[in-house]
Formats: C-alpha cells, structure tokens, sequence
C-alpha cells in the first residue's frame, strides 16, 4: 500500500514490546543511513541530491551527542519508491539504511533468521558457555550443551538492512511461527518503514 509522503521527518526510537503472553521482546537501539541514502540516489542519474537536512556529532565530556534531521523532497520518495518496488537489484538504496536491534527470542526463531545472511549481521550474543555450561568441559561440556532446550529464551544484538527486512517481511508475512509475526510487527515501527520497506508489499 502506498501511503503520501508528507514531506520530511524527525524520529525518536522506540522500543516495541512483544504481546505479554509472547516469550520475545525486541529493542531498537539504533537506525541511521537515511541522509547518506537520499544524498547517493540520484548519483546514477548524474544529478545532485535534493534532500535538505543535517547531521550533528559530536563528543564532550565523555558523551557522545549526535543527531539528524533529513528532509528528502518529495520527488526523492518517488524515485526512491519507484525503484524499491522493482526489485531488489533496482532497491539498492536500501541497503545503506540500517536498523541495529536487542531481541530476545528462542534459540529456534535464531536459527530460523540465520537464512538471511546477506544484509543481516550479528553483533553480539549472550552465551551459553558463560552462564549454563560456566567451568564445564569435555564431556561434562558435551552434555549440557545438549541438554540446552531449542526453546531456551536469549538475546541477540543484530543489525539488518531496510532491504532484508523488506525481504523479510515479504516471505515471512504468512509464516506459521508467530515470532515472525512479532518480528514484522517491530518493522512497522521502524522510521519511514511504510514508505521505503512496505511500499508495494
């Protein structure tokens, strides 16, 4: 579906808590890419950008404040959107958009979101060897890593591109695990999530 574009916007990320009764929470940390995205779109074309807006950063006392405001002219969403909606070879400018997230899930639903590879990118993970198998080794070692339930609940630091989610919200939209359900559920909160990753969906 194919929401009108008002023009420009400035977001503050939120958290999105899964449905109670759920074993799955997933937090956004952080989402950048956008100015570099709108500035490179009409590089191909040998035109210069029309997007306004700015990014701030900076570093004092040992805090770390940065910032942006994009305004993308509307005639950006167009071509942007245009060539998301072609296809992934075309929705190149995705890519530089990214989405970096906790989410706390069942070692099965990892596992299951290790098919995407490309676009997908995990940084840091809790480990089983610190907590259930701490001091074991061999065979001791051996058998609790075993005995780890498929179900076991931890948590995950990834990032992922705006073109992997819309690839995976566009295979998993009909899925039978509800974790997927959960995981576009917190797509949709993402910015611009409708107009650059569920245009044309």
């Amino acid at each position: 579906m194919n929401k009108k574009y008002d023009g420009g916007f400035n977001f503050k990320v939120v958290d999105f808590d899964a449905d109670e009764n759920t074993n799955m929470e997933i937090r956004t940390i952080e989402v950048g890419g956008f100015m570099s995205m709108f500035c490179s779109l009409r590089m191909p074309y040998g035109k210069k950008p029309r997007v306004t807006g700015m990014c701030d950063f900076f570093f004092d006392n040992g805090q770390m404040n940065y910032g942006a405001l994009v305004v993308p002219d509307e005639k950006d969403m167009e071509l942007a959107q245009k060539l998301i909606v072609r296809g992934d070879e075309h929705a190149k400018p995705l890519r530089g958009i990214i989405a970096w997230a906790r989410i706390t899930a069942p070692l099965y639903f990892f596992t299951e979101l290790e098919t995407y590879v490309v676009g997908h990118q995990r940084l840091f993970s809790e480990s089983t060897m610190n907590e259930e198998c701490r001091g074991l080794q061999g065979e001791e070692l051996q058998e609790a890593k075993r005995a780890i339930s498929f179900g076991r609940v931890i948590s995950k630091t990834d990032c992922f591109s705006y073109q992997t989610l819309r690839r995976i919200c566009q295979q998993r939209a009909k899925h039978r695990l509800p974790e997927w359900h959960e995981f576009i559920a917190w797509v949709h909160t993402l910015p611009l999530a409708d107009e650059l990753i569920f245009v044309g969906l």
